[in-house]
C-alpha cells in the first residue's frame, strides 16, 4: 500500500513501513522495533488506511474487535501515546485529525 510523503507528496515505498502482527514488530526503513500488541494493532489499522484517516471507532475495533470494553477510548489514547513515542524514535509521525482519528505520516527518504 503506497503512502504519500507529507512534505513533498512523493510515494513512500511499500517496503519502507511494515507492521508484523505475528511478531509484534514495526519496521521502518530497516529499523525494526518490538511493541505492545495494542500499539501494533493501531499502527496496522492506520497503515491499512494508507493516506486516509483511521477513525477512533476503527482503531478501537482493531484493538478489541466486537468485545469493546468500557473505557476503550482511554486505552486507545494510551496506545496512541506509546505509538507516537515509537514513531519519534523511528522517524515517522502520527498526525491527529481532530475529532475524527489519526493518520500515519511516512516521510520518504529524500536524496
Amino acid at each position: 500500500m503506497n503512502a504519500k510523503c507529507p512534505c513533498c507528496g512523493g510515494a513512500v515505498a511499500p517496503t519502507d513501513f511494515i507492521v508484523d502482527l505475528n511478531t509484534n514488530t514495526v519496521t521502518f526503513r530497516g529499523q525494526r522495533r518490538k511493541a505492545r500488541r495494542a500499539v501494533i494493532d493501531v499502527l496496522y489499522a492506520m497503515h491499512a488506511k494508507g493516506v486516509g484517516t483511521a477513525r477512533y471507532t476503527e482503531l478501537i475495533h482493531s484493538m478489541y474487535g466486537v468485545c469493546e470494553p468500557e473505557g476503550a477510548f482511554n486505552c486507545l489514547r494510551q496506545a496512541i501515546w506509546r505509538a507516537r513515542k515509537l514513531a519519534d524514535d523511528m522517524g515517522f509521525q502520527i498526525q491527529v485529525v481532530e475529532k475524527v482519528g489519526y493518520r500515519l505520516a511516512l516521510r520518504r527518504a529524500h536524496a
